[in-house]
């Protein structure tokens, strides 16, 4: 939930601000990574599955931060 709350305050603010809460939002999408490894690991996730959300949240911090650079 943090990545698109931190999205949707920031988009309120100043460019600098949103800048700001964009970055905060990137952390969270590589916070979120570990935490698909330790469920993969718990036998919670397929490797199909770990490597299905891996790549969604390392595309998503990609994306926030082409959004980044575009402002």
């Amino acid at each position: 939930m943090s990545v698109p709350l931190n999205i949707a305050e920031g988009s309120s603010r100043s460019n600098a601000d949103f800048k700001r809460f964009l970055d905060i939002a990137r952390g969270s999408c590589y916070e979120c990574i570990p935490l698909i490894e330790i469920t993969f690991l718990q036998g919670l996730l397929d490797k199909e599955e770990n490597d299905r959300w891996y790549e969604r949240y390392d595309d998503l911090a990609k994306r926030i931060s082409a959004l980044k650079k575009a402002l």
